[in-house]
């Protein structure tokens, strides 16, 4: 648990943060690396670190390549195991494929002691293969995913009998990788090629973790709890058991060192933190202001105060008590909230004969619409579309836990998305919405909301939680992901629902052929797996197993900065 201030924090080229350390007094139990000083490498254990990645929790490591030469009279092999048990360190399954390359190669990946989980790919060639650089799907290269949570593998091979190999490609290689360096090409099968030009090895990601609980047991020991820095936040770990820290939003740094989360000083940084008016740092977010004589949103434009500006008037049809009530509620609800991702209210009129709300005005249609793709709009890419869920992740985070009174939407769909014409997600539509005081976590109401993005438990039971809209944004997240609307259609007489569709998919690990082409093109396979995962947790049939929109948040935030991060180089 100690953290000395004097402790070297580097090895060669390559940062050592907390908790992990070099020398005694340096590092958190279980986190101690060593440093070859005279060949500048850092070492866990006999593995070799050639990168450490502290905000999402992974290291990047060689590892030597198992291979199989195939010679009639002197035939050679080598096959590498790995073992991590007793570590904070796991193979990461999103990071990582386990590749093979070879002619006439059956390639196995046995990922515990008691043989209890396999998996492998076979590569073929023969006179009708045609052979392509990048492409890795059993000619001359194939791939496949692992089980989260390993801490063992070893690798074995096997042939039909040698009978696809010739002289110029009489070797099989086989290794764990991280599947964005590796990229097939045709001459990785030329004899020993590719194993020598990588000097036998190839890098791979490990994913690490603090202890064998979650953040909720982790936070009830103040002694060793691991997020120790004011402004930080614990997040339970994707790939096996455990938690890891991270920085709250709007600070950065080491969030398992006394201090090390500092405030950002957005205004500093104009590109990631737009203000196009006068801006103030303020610890942890940032005030941006349109100059006096000038209005507007500062984010994005401010124009003069006498220039005259579009509006959006709503038009209640108020036919009962029931619509009254909620004109009322909508008009009370937003007067309370002050977010650029939710819809602004600019006030009501009650002097005409029918009341009139008017908001300002968003130009670019719905999220729905923009799904559908309808004439003259252009399809959404993967960046808009995981910038639009973490936009909407904020907005929902932000009525649950920082407006002055919390606030359940209750009514969660693409169709009450708006983007305006830089695609900024504004959350809208509050008539169904209900606040409740901030010791309260659900109410019990009259069931309303729409099929198909309404929250099972909610529809059984009454309750209205804060976990009902977490439910809908999942609905949301698999809307983004696959192009299609949660609204039931029709299919060979067959009525099909996204959701089913979508969790069927995961479990038959058949995902990608739901996901939208145009999101495969775009977005990495990692990145999309990792959505899908977040997507699945907040379609839980139980409130109590699906995270707050806090986390969800927080989760959008680490796959948008590790897409914009650049990978730690191969040295």
């Amino acid at each position: 648990m100690a953290f000395g201030q004097n402790c070297i924090r580097r090895c060669g080229n390559i940062d050592v943060p907390y908790p992990f350390g070099i020398e005694p007094g340096c590092y958190r139990d279980g986190f101690d690396l060593s440093c070859n000083v005279t060949e500048s490498k850092l070492y866990a254990g006999n593995i070799e670190i050639i990168g450490m990645d502290v905000l999402n929790g992974q290291a990047r490591v060689y590892k030597r390549i198992s291979w199989d030469c195939h010679d009639p009279i002197a035939p050679s092999k080598e096959s590498i195991a790995m073992d991590l048990t007793g570590s904070p360190f796991t193979f990461s399954d999103t990071r990582n494929k386990f590749t093979a390359i070879g002619c006439d190669t059956i390639a196995l990946f046995v990922g515990s002691t008691d043989q209890s989980y396999s998996t492998g790919c076979v590569s073929i060639c023969n006179d009708n293969t045609t052979f392509s650089n990048g492409s890795c799907f059993g000619a001359g290269c194939c791939q496949t995913s692992i089980l989260p949570g390993l801490q063992f593998f070893n690798i074995t091979f096997s042939s039909t009998g040698h009978k696809d190999i010739s002289w110029d490609n009489p070797c099989s290689f086989a290794f764990l990788v991280d599947g964005s360096w590796y990229s097939f090409r045709t001459t990785d099968l030329n004899e020993t090629d590719f194993y020598d030009r990588n000097d036998g090895r190839v890098p791979m990601v490990l994913d690490w973790s603090i202890g064998d609980v979650g953040c909720e047991e982790a936070r009830q020991n103040s002694t060793s709890y691991a997020c120790r820095s004011n402004n930080s936040r614990c997040l339970n770990a994707t790939n096996g058991i455990g938690y890891l820290c991270n920085c709250s939003s709007g600070y950065q740094g080491n969030p398992y060192v006394e201090g090390g989360c500092e405030d950002i000083d957005e205004c500093t940084d104009r590109n990631t933190y737009p203000c196009h008016g006068s801006c103030t740092n303020l610890p942890g977010s940032y005030l941006c202001a349109c100059p006096k004589g000038m209005r507007g949103n500062p984010h994005e434009e401010c124009f003069p105060s006498s220039e005259r500006s579009m509006v959006a008037i709503k038009i209640p049809n108020i036919s009962n008590q029931v619509e009254l009530a909620q004109f009322i509620n909508e008009v009370f609800i937003l007067s309370q909230t002050n977010h650029r991702n939710v819809v602004k209210l600019f006030g009501c009129c009650l002097q005409t004969q029918v009341p009139l709300l008017v908001f300002e005005f968003i130009s670019g249609g719905t999220l729905s619409d923009h799904l559908l793709a309808g004439e003259g709009i252009s399809p959404l890419s993967f960046e808009d579309r995981l910038r639009i869920a973490t936009e909407v992740a904020k907005a929902l985070s932000y009525l649950h836990t920082e407006a002055s009174i919390t606030i359940f939407h209750r009514d969660i769909k693409s169709s009450n998305i708006l983007l305006d014409e830089r695609k900024t997600a504004k959350l809208a539509d509050f008539g169904a919405s209900r606040s409740v005081s901030v010791e309260q976590t659900s109410v019990a109401t009259a069931v309303q909301g729409t099929f198909g993005y309404l929250d099972p438990e909610y529809h059984q039971t009454g309750r209205l939680t804060e976990k009902s809209d977490v439910y809908s944004f999942g609905v949301i997240l698999a809307e983004l992901l696959t192009g299609q609307l949660a609204i039931p259609r029709q299919e060979n007489n067959v009525v099909r629902y996204l959701v089913m569709d979508f969790l069927v998919a995961l479990k038959q690990k058949s995902l990608f052929k739901v996901i939208d082409p145009l999101v495969l093109n775009e977005g990495s396979q990692e990145a999309v797996k990792r959505i899908a995962r977040l997507a699945e947790t907040c379609l839980k049939l139980s409130g109590n197993d699906r995270p707050t929109m806090r986390e969800v948040e927080d989760e959008l935030e680490a796959i948008r900065s590790k897409k914009a991060k650049a990978r730690m180089p191969l040295r």
